[in-house]
């Protein structure tokens, strides 16, 4: 009984160092993430230098309990309470390392000896704390292994401490950084661990004695070597594996941390679930391990098949109407796909620990060795997937790869023929199913790929509309990042003409976030700029840039541009040049890794790198945010910039504020003689000054007002980072964000002397904020009727005629679709005419076939060839040009036009 008591003080212990050491984790990788950057690599290297922390820890501390006289216990204990004094230090440590990072970047830019440098800094931090956690497993072991032998005792402290993990994994990801922050989480951590120290000195101590015939001459230190290499291979499989189930399913949860832990958690129950298991098999180590490896090797390539496509086929035919449903209906099913190799995974740690350590007397530095090998081998695994692996071969090819490296390990435990035949087998059927071109369903069928790269930090795609292929869309991580229709290029040319047009001499530009490079290439629009530095964290959107020049002004030729490779705020932390106008047009907020764009001390550092007057700017959209999320965001703003305004057109506003600067409306003036400048706005009606200005919401004041108390987004309680996620299940949110706006409109400064042309646009665009309200209440019917009073108000104020005849358009189809004909046919005469909207190809298309239909068939060939003008690669409205043709009689030349739409349509 005793022995027994002594034992379950000794798996709680675990559990609480378990927990403690994710805890430990979860807040240091949000931590290092802001010092070394958001880019995957960046990350590996907080990964590496945690598992190479914890493998020489293992190494080196494990046979400090094979010593006679050692009190294994009472060395768990002073490792508990070193590590909860070191993962203080290793909390506060990177606010000093800033400095040394910023004089690195500025000397090796941002190439290779950037990342080493990186790696090396995350090695100072987390060193001290990893080491002493490292040789937690290994002391323990040597306390317990005479009493149950090894491998039943790595079974169980595995086991228990990895359940502990699992605990605080969740507790930290889920609840405690979002409820506390990132300090106060640590001290729950640190509570832990001291917990942890406290229980483990209950324990009744036993000096170890060390066994007279275990000398040198008598035993062989070292076991075997086979298994040994075997935990160093399993362990680079499948923390190399890890990396990227995690950013391959990042993607359906948005939030990072939220997609780590989860990912953690899912890995580390079947690891668990594996250690208890093997501490109860029979069945001798040296027989199952290489069935284990088998078993790995051969499933490993299938998870990869449903993280690629499986997960996202579920999740659009379910469609999950929350984040816990989504974290649910993407985890569960994940779970179970990987349990076979996270089960086997965690039945092979006690199972090569034991094969390789057998003795109870040396088991501390058997042990130790052994979890030494497996660290080092994770440690190599998360550094090769990041660096070689995904960028080189990619997700599938890399699983695969993988499967190889665990057909080693199996090669290396067993000779059987028999054995080889049934892997290799099962790896051909494996590979099979793994080259398998399955579509996620994430792409529209309307579309085509034409642009498609899997990158360490996600999938870049961009596909163009099949019948409108002037329409590209760069879609990152399964989200959309900008379009070429014509409203996105103008929301993406406002991201540059709001803050520039506010600037009196824009001489040197940042653009944080190149995208469709569409901001960059209008920053350019402008004489008097120098330099635009671009920074982009992807190298993949730069390459695809060149899809895009027709759009952004060819904007990577202009000797100007600078794109600087690097994460934003590293970029901002590290240069020396000083901006006139920082310009920013990150992800959504909801999407993994970007609220730290969002955050005080990322405005801060933007208000450090501008001159004095310099200006800076701040997308903020008003889709899929929810109110509060936006006050958070504006009060985060103004907190920095006291002397704010903030811009609104449609569903995405900017914030706009400035370093010793007042906004002066007259520059907006000045700014739009530039032909160049004039030329991008004016299809939209925002060439003139008096209705560019008609776009201004409301100053410092009104922002006040509006952010309402809102809590302050900071590093260390990224809040937004998780209620951003939430708000995009929810429905209505660009509704209520805009009637709240509107509420506390307010015409910019000297509106009074701007003439009745202001105001006039100042009613319409009103009119049209509404329409765009009604629209996400889905009331068609009432943003027409806003829209058409913007018109007849404003005939100049082209923006809401462009989104009338898109209305109407839409409006028409639907009534198509429940057989409402004549009154389809009467919107669409409505939609085509609207004044000053110059029709999409689309509408002329649509056009053209109801007139067909109406045996008109010279309108419908002149429509049709209309569309063709705008859209000359439209299988749609050549399909439309060939139908009229054969309605005239011109059989043969109609019969090539369908020929032509079949080839456009199938390409």
């Amino acid at each position: 009984m005793i022995v027994r008591a002594r034992a379950h003080l000794l798996y709680l212990t675990l559990f609480l160092s378990g927990a403690a050491g994710l805890v430990y984790e979860v807040v240091w990788f949000r931590r290092l993430s802001l010092l070394l950057g958001g880019t995957s690599q960046a990350l590996s290297a907080v990964l590496a230098a945690f598992m190479g922390g914890m493998a020489l820890g293992s190494r080196l501390l494990g046979p400090l309990a094979d010593r006679r006289g050692a009190r294994p216990v009472r060395i768990y204990a002073l490792l508990q309470f070193g590590t909860m004094v070191s993962a203080l230090a290793a909390f506060v440590l990177p606010q000093f390392l800033e400095p040394l990072f910023s004089s690195a970047y500025r000397s090796l830019g941002s190439g290779p000896l950037l990342v080493l440098a990186r790696f090396m800094a995350a090695v100072a931090v987390m060193g001290i704390p990893t080491f002493m956690m490292g040789g937690t497993l290994p002391v323990l072991t040597r306390s317990l292994a005479e009493q149950k032998g090894v491998g039943r005792s790595v079974a169980s402290l595995y086991g228990w401490n990895t359940a502990g993990a699992v605990v605080g994994t969740l507790a930290a990801g889920f609840v405690m950084v979002p409820r506390f922050g990132l300090l106060r989480t640590l001290t729950v951590g640190m509570a832990l661990s001291a917990v942890a120290g406290v229980v483990s000195l209950l324990v009744r101590f036993r000096r170890v004695k060390v066994a007279s015939v275990a000398g040198p001459e008598t035993y062989r230190e070292r076991g075997p070597r086979a298994p040994l290499v075997a935990g160093f291979l399993v362990g680079m499989a499948v923390l190399a594996a890890e990396v990227m189930w995690t950013t391959g399913l990042v993607s359906g949860i948005y939030n990072n941390i939220y997609a780590v832990s989860t990912m953690l958690a899912a890995v580390l129950v079947g690891i668990a679930l594996g250690s208890w298991w093997a501490g109860r098999s029979e069945v001798p180590a040296g027989r199952r391990s290489p069935v284990l490896l088998l078993v790995m090797a051969a499933w490993l390539p299938l998870t990869g098949v449903y993280i690629r496509t499986g997960a996202d086929m579920v999740e659009s035919v379910i469609g999950p109407a929350s984040l816990p449903a989504a974290l649910l209906l993407r985890y569960v099913p994940v779970f179970l796909i990987l349990l076979p190799v996270t089960l086997s995974s965690g039945m092979l740690f006690p199972s090569l620990s034991k094969m390789y350590s057998p003795r109870p007397e040396r088991s501390g530095g058997g042990v130790g060795r052994f979890a030494a090998a497996n660290t080092l081998g994770a440690l190599v695994g998360s550094v090769a997937a990041s660096f070689l692996l995904l960028p080189l071969a990619g997700r599938r090819l890399s699983l695969l790869l993988l499967s190889l490296v665990l057909l080693a390990g199996w090669s290396i435990l067993t000779r059987g023929r028999r054995l080889r035949m049934v892997a290799v087998i099962a790896l051909l059927v494996c590979a099979g199913a793994t080259f398998l071109r399955l579509d996620s369903g994430r792409v529209d069928p309307d579309r085509r790929v034409v642009f498609r790269e899997d990158t360490p930090e996600g999938e870049v795609l961009v596909t163009q509309s099949r019948d409108a292929p002037s329409s590209l869309r760069l879609v990152i991580r399964d989200s959309q990042a900008s379009t070429t229709t014509p409203e996105g290029c103008l929301k993406n040319r406002l991201m540059a003409y709001f803050p520039m047009l506010l600037h009196p001499n824009p001489e040197n530009v940042s653009v944080i976030c190149f995208g469709t490079g569409i901001t960059v290439g209008t920053a350019c629009r402008f004489g008097e700029v120098r330099l635009v530095d671009c920074v982009e964290i992807s190298s993949t959107v730069v390459e695809a840039a060149s899809l895009f020049s027709r759009y952004n002004h060819d904007a990577l030729s202009d000797p100007r541009v600078r794109v600087i490779v690097e994460d934003g705020r590293n970029h901002l932390l590290g240069t020396r040049t000083r901006y006139d106008v920082i310009t920013e047009e990150p992800m959504h907020p909801a999407l993994a890794g970007v609220v730290s764009l969002y955050s005080l001390e990322y405005y801060q550092l933007c208000r450090d790198r501008l001159r004095s007057g310099g200006v800076m700017a701040q997308w903020l959209p008003l889709y899929d945010m929810s109110p509060g999320d936006c006050r958070m965001v504006v009060s985060t703003f103004l907190e920095v910039f006291p002397r704010s305004t903030m811009w609104v057109l449609g569903r995405d506003a900017m914030l706009v504020g400035g370093k010793n600067w007042t906004m002066d409306p007259t520059r907006v003036f000045e700014g739009l003689q530039e032909e160049r400048v004039a030329e991008d706005l004016r299809r939209f009606g925002l060439d003139a000054p008096e209705r560019f200005l008609a776009c201004y919401v409301m100053g410092p004041e009104r922002m006040r007002a509006f952010a309402a108390d809102a809590p302050v987004v900071s590093d260390d309680r990224p809040v937004l980072e998780y209620t951003a996620p939430a708000a995009v299940f929810r429905q209505g949110l660009s509704e209520k964000n805009l009637e709240s706006i509107l509420e506390l409109r307010e015409p910019p400064p000297g509106a009074d002397t701007l003439g009745p042309v202001f105001d006039r646009t100042w009613v319409a665009a009103e009119l049209f904020h509404r329409a765009v309200a009604a629209r996400a209440g889905m009331n068609l019917s009432r943003e027409a009727e806003l829209l058409k009073a913007a018109v007849d108000t404003a005939p100049g104020f082209l923006v809401a005629a462009h989104r009338l005849s898109e209305s109407l358009h839409q409006s028409s189809r639907i009534l198509l679709g429940r057989g409402e004909s004549a009154l389809a046919w009467r919107l669409l005469k409505r939609a085509v005419a609207v004044p000053g909207s110059r029709p999409s190809a689309s509408l002329l298309t649509d056009l053209s076939l109801f007139e067909s239909a109406l045996d008109m068939w010279d309108s419908a060939r002149r429509h049709a060839e209309m569309a063709l003008r705008k859209e000359p690669l439209s299988a749609a409205a050549t399909r439309a040009l060939a139908r009229a043709t054969m309605g005239i009689g011109r059989t043969e030349e109609a019969k090539a036009l369908f020929e032509r739409a079949d080839s456009l349509s199938t390409n």
